[in-house]
């Protein structure tokens, strides 16, 4: 068995009288794509806020990560930009980007954490301040050849298509150079070209740059097509989980996605 990068347990998020989460558990394989999949307002976005410390669950449940080398992490005790630190990183569904700025500078951003120098260092760019210039700027660069955005790094990001734009969020986060990487419908709104380019980028950032992902996606022929392994939540609870053929077959997942009466015609 491939060991976790990701595992939680007994998850349960209620906001007033309603639990979006309930008591969901499962686990992540390093080096995987897992997919989260369910209808509207199942709990999936609720989940990897969790995951990433926007919310807190209630008392009882576990989410632990396990960097590669390192001790296993309970993320419940950090703060968002702490786990972000830790080496997990995460888009939301909404674009976050500085459309005023160029692709590089929105790019540059993603380095944020792993930047340390001082006000006064950093000021007079001291020798130390200018490698750790050059050291952010070459990542970057590897990210703009990995997400073919050459062409685009001078331009204002409010200029350019929309998948192009997906495909710069895409990449600030890549530039955090996180272990496990979580995207919320990374291709929503996207036609079936800019699609498939966004798939090219994720299985090349899992093969070139050591990074498992955990996706959100409504596609569900991207999500068949392209996950190891799928959980499904519904009205807040875990339903079923497997391969992607197991949950193609598997009758609460039709249920949940077609309605029970079409399912059973």
């Amino acid at each position: 068995m491939s060991e976790p990068i990701l595992s939680f347990d007994d998850l349960t998020v209620q906001f007033g009288g309603v639990r979006a989460c309930d008591s969901i558990s499962g686990r992540v394989d390093r080096g995987s794509l897992f997919a989260l999949i369910g209808p509207n307002g199942a709990g999936k976005t609720t989940l990897v806020n969790t995951i990433s410390g926007v919310y807190k669950p209630l008392a009882g449940a576990t989410v632990h990560f396990h960097p590669d080398g390192k001790p296993v992490e309970d993320l419940l005790t950090y703060r968002p930009y702490q786990i972000a630190r830790l080496g997990v990183a995460r888009t939301f569904q909404n674009l976050g980007l500085f459309m005023g700025e160029n692709v590089l500078t929105n790019l540059l951003l993603g380095r944020y954490i792993h930047e340390n120098t001082r006000l006064i260092s950093g000021g007079l760019f001291t020798r130390g301040a200018v490698k750790r210039e050059l050291a952010a700027r070459e990542a970057i660069e590897r990210v703009v050849e990995l997400l073919d955005l050459g062409e685009f790094k001078r331009d204002p990001v409010g200029d350019l298509p929309y998948g192009v734009q997906k495909r710069i969020e895409f990449g600030r986060v890549l530039a955090m150079e996180p272990e496990l990487l979580m995207l919320d419908e990374p291709m929503a709104g996207m036609s079936v070209d800019e699609k498939q380019d966004m798939i090219r980028f994720i299985y090349a950032a899992q093969d070139e740059l050591n990074t498992t992902v955990f996706l959100i996606e409504h596609d569900m022929g991207v999500v068949m097509s392209i996950a190891d392994h799928v959980m499904v939540l519904d009205f807040g609870q875990k339903i079923a989980e497997g391969t992607p053929a197991e949950m193609q077959r598997d009758e609460r997942v039709i249920a949940a996605y077609l309605g029970t009466e079409m399912a059973e015609n």
